[in-house]
């Protein structure tokens, strides 16, 4: 197979001379391959991870440019590097020592990217290499990609356990290099496999992570793309919809794009449930794909993902490009210029009618006021369907992340290098904005249970029953019940959300056990850069300030076995993590004390608690005209500074609401988990 015609090198090259954003991105990678070749090794001074982590984007990409303009230093480099490794030993290609050693060997996720790094280059520059040297390439190939890749799928399949993006990465790895061997009955096999792949993913998100999805779909839209090159008819039985799917649930995530710290490249900042970066953006390859390929079965999936390819790559290149196909800071490889022309236009997230609150089978609600404004962007994880895979999912059920004039106040931890203690620390339950419980009588807190560890050939019952997911006049209330992944004692633990944006917030948590115990709410606050400054103005007021905004936190009521109660508030200190990094000591990992936790813990045991908590928002200065107050027993008001407008949530002793809103004079209550008007405020008005 040859993966570039002449025919799209030239149109490739006329679109290049035009100077528009595709010169832009040929230009940038020409200056990339140029660095990355600079001596004749594949890691250059300055890298940071093992070969293998970068052997697929370096050697792919300095393939495409000497396919494009014939450098022949960029020639000589890459074809002693493709030498020296199809003369490594064999246990090379399959990554550090921790990833195992068999006889015979099965694959990872490092024999995929060797693997797929060396067919590519074969493939594009094909007369770099004599006839001896092809053919040493393909049995080197076969024996070390396609062989232990197909071992391992078909282990995966026989035994049925859990599923994971490894069954994406390891199918690439298997097709690709079945591709490149002509080995049809092989293909035919990996197209099987894709069968199976296409059930991991649920109806509009993925059941691992925002990151996850996308390094498990950038290898499936990899080998899909292959493969269309190889055999359009045989590529038809491949759906690439099951992940162009979850683009709104990656355009929705995207919060707004700034400097990361001292850093003058403007990077996306991502509601990052889960092992995810806080930087996350969706790898250019896969976004421009989809842009591409759905032009026609999905016009606004298409305009979508390329509307969020323009808003995130106005910077092409944020860290190191060592660190882009395994997912870690996502970047824009040579097939993203091969894409770029015939890509769908632009359509915004308005322009599609994407709503301002939306709510995914994964488990995120998010509502927002706007389209990347300086506005509030809240993330919940509030309640889940079943879900087809799981993995990388953090204890963070009825947690939040919640964002406000460009900062984020409440945060995820996101993910460091998983052999780290840090890791572990950062997927506890209580590094998160949610509960845990002390049970009478036990000495370890009560903590959420994993919902890893099923798929869809093993498939169970959402843990968190979402309720209320509603929407009137601006108003938002999310409602949902966590009792089952924690198990007894607890009984009901209703967590709901109220909010009015961009400044007003409120939740009201109620907890019913069969034994007494204390509620322990933890709340994670960005401490990144120790830029977090925090007014402790009382045992229950919090005035929270960073950047140009600022939060005024308050715990507002406490309510132990229906009688008033009081909480007492502990501070300690946890991690935020920019993005993931495969060793420890690097940059991306977050220091102990990047984040503040904040909890509060009931004084009393009892086998009932109701707590509210009041959030307003706004910028440093506005801050100060904010009051929050109970007008009556219950009843719980924020007041916008020119007492022009507010929020007021009245709690009935049944979990019910009755929501004023001060701007426009209406109440509001919920009736069978939707908000109804009850008063319009006309009458009250005259």
């Amino acid at each position: 197979m040859k993966l570039l015609a002449q025919e799209e090198i030239q149109d490739l090259r006329d679109h290049i001379a035009q100077g528009d954003k595709l010169d832009q991105m040929w230009q940038s990678l020409v200056q990339r391959v140029e660095k990355q070749t600079s001596s004749l090794k594949l890691v250059q001074p300055g890298d940071t991870v093992e070969w293998w982590h970068l052997a697929w984007e370096r050697i792919s990409d300095a393939a495409f440019v000497y396919a494009i303009n014939r450098d022949e230093g960029v020639g000589e480099w890459l074809k002693h590097i493709v030498l020296e490794m199809i003369e490594r030993p064999g246990t090379d290609w399959h990554g550090p020592a921790f990833r195992g050693r068999a006889t015979p060997q099965y694959g990872v996720l490092e024999t995929t990217h060797v693997g797929v790094a060396v067919a590519e280059a074969c493939w594009l520059c094909s007369d770099l290499f004599s006839d001896s040297e092809r053919t040493l390439i393909l049995e080197k190939v076969k024996e070390e990609c396609q062989e232990p890749c197909r071992r391992s799928l078909n282990d995966m399949s026989n035994k049925r356990g859990n599923m994971s993006n490894w069954f994406m990465v390891l199918l690439n790895g298997f097709g690709t290099s079945s591709i490149l061997l002509d080995d049809r009955e092989a293909v035919l096999e990996a197209i099987g496999y894709y069968q199976t792949a296409v059930r991991m993913f649920n109806g509009d998100s993925y059941g691992e992570s925002l990151q996850y999805w996308n390094y498990a779909a950038h290898h499936l839209s990899n080998f899909q793309e292959m493969l269309t090159r190889y055999d359009a008819e045989l590529a038809e039985q491949t759906d690439f919809m099951c992940y162009a799917r979850c683009i709104p649930w990656a355009v929705q995530s995207l919060m707004y794009m700034k400097p990361l710290e001292n850093s003058k490249k403007i990077m996306p900042r991502s509601l990052n449930f889960g092992d995810s970066a806080a930087i996350f953006r969706p790898s250019a390859n896969l976004l421009l794909q989809v842009a591409k390929r759905a032009k026609e079965v999905s016009p606004q999936l298409a305009g979508l993902a390329r509307w969020l390819f323009e808003e995130t790559y106005s910077v092409l290149e944020l860290e190191r490009n060592e660190l882009a196909t395994f997912g870690f800071v996502n970047s824009f490889q040579y097939m993203s210029l091969l894409h770029y022309a015939g890509a769908a236009a632009p359509l915004s997230p308005e322009e599609a009618g994407l709503p301002l609150v939306q709510e995914f089978e994964t488990g995120n609600v998010i509502v927002r006021d706007g389209w990347l404004n300086k506005g509030a962007v809240l993330g919940m994880q509030a309640g889940y369907e079943v879900l087809q895979v799981t993995s990388h999912n953090h204890m963070d059920q009825g947690s939040f992340i919640l964002a406000h004039h460009h900062e984020r106040f409440f945060i995820d931890p996101g993910h460091a290098c998983y052999r780290l203690e840090t890791q572990s620390k950062s997927m506890a339950t209580s590094s998160h904005n949610t509960w845990t419980f002390q049970v009478e009588g036990q000495i370890e807190p009560l903590v959420q249970q994993t919902i890893e560890g099923v798929n869809f050939w093993n498939p169970r019952e959402s843990l968190v029953n979402r309720k209320v997911v509603s929407s009137m006049d601006g108003i938002t209330v999310v409602r949902c019940n966590l009792a089952p992944i924690y198990g007894r004692p607890i009984l009901n633990a209703e967590r709901t959300w109220v909010t009015s944006f961009p400044n007003m917030m409120m939740i009201i948590d109620r907890i019913s056990t069969d034994v007494p115990v204390k509620t322990q709410t933890h709340f994670l606050l960005n401490n990144r850069g120790n830029k977090l400054l925090t007014n402790l103005y009382s045992d229950t007021k919090i005035v929270l300030r960073r950047g140009e905004a600022a939060t005024k936190f308050f715990l507002m009521d406490t309510l132990s076995g229906n009688k008033s109660s009081s909480c007492a508030r502990k501070l300690s200190w946890g991690f935020m993590h920019d993005y993931y990094h495969p060793l420890p000591n690097q940059d991306g990992q977050g220091k102990e004390g990047s984040a503040v936790r904040v909890t509060y813990e009931n004084n009393e045991f009892a086998k009932e608690h109701v707590m509210v908590y009041a959030f307003a928002m706004d910028d440093i200065d506005s801050i100060r005209g904010w009051h929050i107050y109970n007008p009556a027993p219950n009843v719980y008001f924020a007041e916008s500074p020119n007492k022009d407008g507010g929020l007021s949530v009245e709690v009935e002793p049944d979990g019910g609401l009755i929501i004023q809103d001060y701007g426009n004079g209406r109440i509001y209550g919920l009736l069978d988990g939707e908000i109804v008007l009850k008063d319009d405020g006309t009458q009250r008005s005259q």
